[in-house]
């Protein structure tokens, strides 16, 4: 059995929400970073789970958009710029600057998935254009005279070249002929639409009525194979049977991540729609018979069935596992302003396991960059990521069946040089709507973006929310080095809203979250927590230590004790009964051996200058302090310092009728007020979270988070 070390910050810090006890986890993340020989990807699964079940969030929340972005003539946000004045409600002293003046918001972008991002990208000379009325015996060199597919797109454009792409629905991928599988795109290019025009690649095919028989039973059939799905594996193994799969090998899913019993069907990728609704995949054709919005696959016999007449509806099938396998070396790839849709990816770590595999690996480390993309209502997965030096800026990543996006780094590996991945100003909403992971416990990856081994990364001006299940908001796992996650919106997700597991050096500051399972979530050594505005979590700081250690290393890379934690300058509020906790269970001799676990006495270097809020009527607790001598919970600073002298000898301990240190809680405004006492009552940062988050030492800071997407 394992057992975790936690401390859980209640209103505000440290929290535990009791000690989890759980099924030893063999933590096998696949680590291969950017080659795309063999099944490589992104390579998320396979690593442990925060352990705590929430629940589903129903609503996908964020504002409507016009579909249109901000972007210069290039159609590139997010490029340097001056940054602006603060503001009074920013906290900093006149004439100081706010960081995210200069950042791309993720507010524009379409929640429903539906609007791609308006862009006007420049036509470089030597561009091939490509059309859905185009004619592939074109050279595709002239807009009059584009060609009609990737294939023949690809073929055509020089390494290096551009192929600009005209509005419309291309149902296509970049394939072998024949389409039978996927094939590796060679050469660098950049993939863009002509300037103010929709694009969609799309996974389906619309599917006649003529091609349906009438069962006489309330059902419609048709004969339907789709051998390339599962990486070419999908009729290996009866799906039922990979559920019980004692070598967790797939193809379609991990055996424990398919596991909700309200979705059974979770891992098979197949999908249908009728009129653009999603139909729900059931297990037997008896519980699809008469039924609208629901479809059977018999994968035995290899027959697609519906419940309800096709005449005079659009039917469509999912038939392409994935968009492009962008993989060369040395190659550089450009992915932007395109819509990604309904591909029948799957949720195992394969090169089918997202709508687009960008990797590669460039000679002079230049970045791979997708931005103002919209990846959507997928399978499973929606983006597979290499890590060295990629961008990921301004991206619509929405209600897809698994993770918007995977990426695994090279933390495990020889490089020198830092992975140096960007993740910025991207809408990261409604994800996991298959329920992945519920009950996983081995191969869990679910969250809106999960990411390994990653050696230098920075996720920053995102908005993280309304993940479905038991699925979290950020998740960097297993051997990440140095972290950077700040000004990042995180909401109403089923898991942890960030969560930094057995890892090292991470600075996690000016973030926004609430509505999670768990706020903010470490297991790990040197993080610095600062700047923080947490409330109505769970648990709103969670600090543990599990049994990981270099004594029972189970293949995962250094296992760092969680320790030099520094907690400052947050704000913490707990609507509810639930602590800000710190606990640790029992250490056993069997996972511990000679006690190498951390505990929440050795957790922290510094813990101080937070701000805690709670009602007036409510006895809540604001830290559970729970070592191995059980030796705390603590209601107020004076129970806490009796046992723990000099821990928040400037924090504030507030009860009121209503949210003390807002300009408007209720109204979605957590900018704090000029009358609370958390106003520019901020220690000073140090040198490197101040230079993350590109303040200056000597500003004077408010406590609570600095700015974040939507704040003034």
């Amino acid at each position: 059995m394992r057992h975790r070390c936690c401390l859980i910050l209640l209103l505000g810090l440290l929290g535990c929400i009791g000690c989890q006890s759980d099924a030893a986890k063999d933590k096998g993340a696949d680590d291969d970073g950017d080659s795309v020989s063999g099944s490589d990807s992104s390579g998320v699964s396979g690593s442990d789970s925060d352990g705590v079940p929430g629940s589903d969030s129903d609503g996908v929340s964020g504002s409507d958009s016009d579909g249109v972005s901000g972007s210069d003539s290039s159609g590139v946000p997010g490029s340097d710029s001056d940054v602006g004045d603060c503001t009074d409600s920013d906290g900093c002293v006149d004439g100081d600057t706010t960081p995210c003046a200069h950042f791309v918001s993720p507010l524009d972008l379409d929640p429903t998935g539906v609007a791609i991002p308006d862009t006007n990208y420049l036509i470089p000379e030597g561009a091939i254009f490509m059309s859905t009325t185009g004619d592939d015996a074109n050279n595709g060199a002239h807009l009059d005279a584009p060609v009609r597919t990737l294939n023949r797109a690809i073929a055509l454009a020089p390494a290096g070249g551009t192929i600009v792409i005209r509005a419309g629905v291309y149902r296509d991928w970049y394939h072998a002929d024949g389409g039978g599988m996927y094939k590796i795109v060679p050469k660098s290019l950049t993939f863009q639409p002509y300037p103010h025009e929709q694009v969609w690649f799309d996974g389906t095919d619309v599917i006649p009525a003529s091609s349906w028989t009438q069962n006489g039973d309330d059902t419609w059939s048709m004969p339907w194979s789709t051998p390339q799905f599962c990486n070419g594996e999908y009729y290996a193994r009866p799906i039922a049977e990979q559920d019980t799969s004692a070598a967790n090998s797939g193809p379609c899913y991990h055996a424990d991540m398919s596991s909700d019993p309200s979705n059974p069907m979770a891992g098979d990728p197949q999908m249908a729609f009728i009129d653009g609704v999603a139909l729900r995949q059931v297990a037997t054709k008896a519980e699809m018979a008469g039924s609208a919005t629901a479809f059977y696959y018999d994968h035995t016999n290899k027959v697609m069935y519906l419940g309800v007449d096709p005449a005079g509806k659009i039917v469509e099938l999912a038939v392409r596992p994935v968009a492009m396998v962008l993989g060369g070396t040395p190659t550089v790839y450009v992915v932007r302003g395109l819509g990604f849709r309904r591909y029948a990816t799957s949720q195992y770590h394969s090169l089918t396991g997202a709508a687009i595999y960008l990797g590669g690996a460039s000679e002079n480390d230049e970045p791979a960059v997708i931005e103002n993309c919209v990846l959507a209502h997928n399978a499973g997965g929606a983006l597979s990521m290499r890590a060295r030096g990629g961008i990921v800026r301004h991206n619509a990543m929405v209600q897809n069946g698994y993770t918007a996006m995977g990426s695994n780094g090279s933390a495990n590996k020889t490089e020198e040089a830092p992975d140096g991945l960007l993740i910025e100003g991207n809408l990261v909403s409604g994800n996991n709507t298959e329920l992945f992971g519920t009950h996983c416990n081995r191969s869990c990856g679910h969250a809106a973006i999960k990411i390994a081994h990653m050696d230098g990364f920075t996720v920053r001006y995102n908005v993280f929310e309304n993940t479905h299940g038991t699925g979290g908001g950020f998740w960097c796992d297993l051997n990440c080095k140095d972290g950077v996650m700040i000004y990042n919106l995180v909401r109403n997700n089923g898991g942890s809203g960030l969560f930094y597991e057995v890892s090292s050096d991470g600075i996690i500051a000016s973030n926004v979250t609430y509505n999670n399972r768990r706020g903010i979530n470490v297991t790990a050594d040197n993080v610095k927590i600062y700047n923080n505005t947490t409330f109505n979590n769970h648990a709103n700081i969670y600090i543990y230590d599990d049994d990981r250690n270099a004594a029972n290393d189970k293949g995962t890379g250094p296992i760092p004790d969680t320790r030099n934690i520094d907690i400052y300058n947050n704000i913490l509020y707990g609507g509810s009964t639930y602590p800000l906790v710190a606990q640790q269970g029992p250490r056993d001799a069997a996972s511990d051996p000679g006690g190498l676990n951390t505990g929440p006495n050795e957790f922290m270097t510094g813990l101080d200058y937070n701000s805690y809020y709670r009602l007036e009527d409510e006895r809540q607790v604001i830290i559970v302090w729970q070592d191995q001598t059980l030796d705390g919970t603590f209601h107020n600073f004076a129970e806490l310092q009796a046992l723990h002298p000099g821990l928040e000898s400037h924090g504030h301990d507030v009860l009121a009728p209503e949210p003390d240190f807002f300009v408007d809680f209720a109204g979605g405004d957590y900018n704090v007020r000029s009358d609370s006492a958390a106003w520019r009552s901020a220690t000073n940062l140090p040198s490197e979270v101040a230079q993350a988050l590109e303040v200056s030492e000597a500003d004077v800071l408010n406590r609570g988070a600095i700015c974040w997407p939507g704040s003034r």
